[in-house]
């Protein structure tokens, strides 16, 4: 027996009956008190009876025995049968906590937007919820316990009725509100009684969604055509435009070169820069569509950062000249050599900060500076490793009419030229610096200005690109025996502290003259010996020569060589130069590579830089062998055709014409015959009536490659590479792509000048000298 429970001696067959009955109820006590936190019914059941068993057997009890140990046995019996009591109480208490909980459950999901359902193993419901009754029109009573498949509509399209357990899936469904559309999961729930799996199926009604996505999809496409249609249009006004743009602006060059009054040639000049005018103001609009349209692509080719600058710098050079401006330039000499980037919108950026700050400055100076921005080391003796992210920054400074703050909040928003001190105003759209703001964002930087009213500005654009090189511009420059000591004697300050900037960073030793120490920069105590002395004409000639001649004189400082820097219009002061025993001469404004080139002695010189074709036209010549190229002009519009052939003949070229594909074709074919001059050059136009110049170059190059094949195997290989370059009115990048991708090699955009079809000659004939902005004195005669 359990300890503490009454022990009843009672005697015969009627004594071993009771206690098998007290044996019995005290179990089922027992069992009754352990399955009280578990099922409900079956607890209360077995404590009752237990209960119940224990009162009779106390009754009994009590008939029997001596009374001393019937009260004992009976007080016993009644405290147990409290404790069972007590436990019936409790368990009655925690039925309804849980009775509770269900409904609070219950009335939750009822109140669930979206429908609940249940099934078993064998899918049948085993619960709903009332979203689900409402919307398949049912009640409980009629769908608990029986088979059931969510009714799928037929034929709706996008419908997908399987899915992995947790998955989403969109589906349609017939409802009592007709065909709707739901997101339905399933997941895996415990069963009733935690007996097995269920799997519950929520849906969430998704038709509105879907019908607002719809129409936010046709809104978009929408949207996207009246762009591209919009672009379209721009594109076409653009050609348009810029065709008859073409022949004002060679027209108006080729009037100009002839014999003409000033006040005619005053009249043509103007005709030329208001076209410029509208034909900046078309490539600004232009652009700007294409950002707003989102459709700005960013090209990444491999360019040199030193080219770009000084190509933009010698283009609009002129127009600072013509304002008695000093202008010069510079690039950190830790640039890597050749960068990957979009050099096209790198050269955009820079001209329009570098035309802004020409256009708002009537006297002074303008200065651009390539630097590093922090991600490339100072030391111009460090290699950079290729495809290493490297931070630009393009500094324009000026000392112009400056900005106010409030100018400078207004400085890049669209089609808001921000005036400088009194509010002046000069030509332009307001849309290049916004546009150029743009383009360095999308370059990963930002363009930033600082400035004073009266006192200059000077502007930013920082510019996130890859290297291409393993070297430094430092690495290309210098040559072993580099000189290492310059004397500066220059009259023009901003050009003066550029050049010491630049040849600092490359480790060069300067030392500044003024006109009025010449007599003692090498004197005996001054032990300053310079390799190379450069000047320009602040001084005479016999100040010149005493300033070489006194350093040459120098105890210890051996040969110095004398470099003069000039502006075009000075070079007849040239050989009075030679004969004080200057031996180089630069131009303005001074090209990096070409001041460095003079820091070599001449056997130990770069190679020759790549030409630039300059807006000035100085220094610019054509050879005899350039007068015999054969090129062939294919361009079917009259005007366009007579410019461009007067433009080639004055370059020495023998032109012939074609006006469409076909005859482009049939002209080559008949170069390539025995006896017959082949064709050194193509100049295609894009639009042509019947065989366009796309058409027209695949058909010529696959006849060239043909012939190649032929003469090939006929062991009679021969050259038949003809460069063909794309004349087109359109703007665009991709128009570029489509021309490289037919087969064209180079392409040329409507209008052009004359220096920019010269640089196609040069570059594709080989035939023109290259202006490279320095040489040796005694090369000029």
């Amino acid at each position: 027996m359990r300890p503490g429970w009454p022990s009843l001696e009672w005697s015969g067959s009627h004594d071993r009956l009771r206690s098998i009955a007290l044996s019995l109820a005290t179990l089922a006590v027992l069992v009754g008190l352990a399955l009280l936190p578990g099922p409900a019914g079956a607890a209360h059941l077995l404590l009752a009876a237990g209960a119940g068993a224990l009162l009779l057997i106390g009754r009994s009890a009590s008939s029997a025995g001596d009374t001393a140990g019937r009260a004992e046995s009976l007080a016993r019996l009644l405290g147990l049968a409290d404790r069972i009591e007590h436990g019936i109480e409790r368990l009655k208490d925690t039925q309804w906590e849980l009775s509770d909980n269900a409904v609070r459950y219950r009335d939750l999901l009822d109140a669930q937007a979206d429908f609940i359902l249940r099934r078993d193993t064998a899918g049948r419901i085993t619960f709903v919820n009332r979203a689900f009754c409402r919307v398949f029109a049912v009640t409980p009573g009629t769908i608990l316990g029986k088979p059931f498949t969510l009714p799928l509509a037929s034929g709706a399209s996008g419908l997908v009725a399987e899915a992995n357990p947790g998955e989403m899936r969109v589906v349609c469904l017939d409802t009592s509100g007709g065909r709707r559309w739901y997101e339905l999961s399933d997941h895996a729930v415990p069963g009733a009684d935690n007996e097995g799996e269920e799997t519950q199926t929520v849906g969430r009604d998704v038709t509105d969604v879907r019908a607002a996505a719809v129409e936010l999809k046709a809104a978009r496409d929408a949207a996207e055509a009246a762009s591209e249609a919009k672009s379209r249009f721009l594109a076409s006004m653009s050609h348009e435009i810029r065709t008859p743009m073409n022949g004002i602006l060679g027209m108006t060059s080729l009037l100009n070169d002839t014999e003409l009054t000033p006040e005619q040639k005053t009249y043509g000049s103007a005709i030329s820069s208001s076209a410029k005018t509208l034909l900046a103001l078309i490539d600004e609009i232009l652009d700007f569509s294409k950002i707003e349209a989102g459709k700005l692509e960013l090209h990444a080719v491999p360019f040199s950062i030193e080219d770009t600058t000084q190509n933009v710098v010698e283009l609009l050079a002129p127009r600072a000249f013509e304002k008695g401006l000093e202008v010069a330039w510079m690039v950190d000499p830790a640039l890597p050599s050749s960068l990957l980037g979009d050099e096209l919108r790198v050269r955009q950026i820079l001209t329009n900060l570098l035309g802004n700050a020409i256009k708002f400055t009537d006297s002074g100076h303008v200065v651009v500076r390539v630097l590093t921005d922090g991600l490339v080391a100072g030391d111009a003796t460090v290699s950079v490793s290729s495809q290493a992210a490297v931070g630009i920054r393009l500094i324009v400074e000026d000392s112009g009419i400056g900005l106010s703050p409030d100018a400078q909040e207004l400085l890049f928003k669209e089609f808001v030229q921000a005036g400088g001190a009194g509010g002046q105003r000069r030509p332009g759209t307001g849309l290049g610096l916004a546009i150029s703001r743009r383009l360095a964002r999308a370059m990963g930087g930002d363009i930033e200005v600082t400035s004073e009213p009266g006192r200059g500005s000077v502007f930013s654009a920082r510019l996130r690109l890859a290297a291409d090189s393993n070297g430094s511009l430092a690495e290309q420059w210098l040559r072993p025996g580099s000189a290492r000591r310059v004397l500066l004697a220059l009259g023009r300050r901003t050009e003066e502290r550029v050049v010491l900037d630049l040849l600092t960073r490359l480790g060069v030793e300067v030392e500044i003259a003024r006109r009025d120490d010449i007599g003692e920069l090498f004197g005996p105590r001054s032990g300053f010996c310079p390799n190379v002395i450069l000047t320009d004409l602040v001084l005479d000639t016999s100040a010149a020569k005493l300033l070489l001649t006194s350093a040459r004189q120098s105890p210890g400082c051996g040969e110095a060589r004398g470099v003069v820097l000039v502006a075009a219009a000075e070079r007849q002061r040239l050989k009075e130069l030679r004969k004080a025993g200057f031996e180089a001469y630069l131009v303005r404004p001074v090209r990096v590579r070409s001041l460095l080139a003079q820091l070599c002695e001449p056997g130990q010189r770069p190679l020759a830089e790549k030409p630039a074709a300059s807006a000035s036209g100085m220094l610019t010549g054509t050879t005899h062998a350039a007068r015999k190229s054969r090129v062939l002009l294919v361009e079917d519009n009259e005007i366009g055709a007579l410019l461009a052939t007067r433009m080639l003949e004055k370059a020495g070229c023998e032109v012939r014409r074609a006006r469409d594909g076909a005859e482009a074709l049939r002209s080559i074919e008949r170069g390539l015959e025995p006896g017959n001059t082949p064709t050194d050059l193509v100049l295609m136009d894009v639009h042509m009536p019947g065989m366009n110049g796309l058409d027209a170059t695949r058909a010529i190059k696959a006849w060239l490659r043909a012939v190649a094949d032929v003469d090939g195997a006929k062991g009679n290989a021969r050259s038949v590479f003809v460069p063909i370059v794309a004349l087109t009115a359109n703007a665009f990048a991709e128009d570029r792509k489509r021309c490289l991708e037919a087969g064209m090699d180079d392409f040329l955009t409507k209008p052009f000048d004359r220096s920019q079809l010269e640089g196609i000659l040069e570059k594709w004939l080989g035939r023109r000298n290259a202006a490279s902005g320095h040489g040796d004195i005694d090369g000029l005669g």
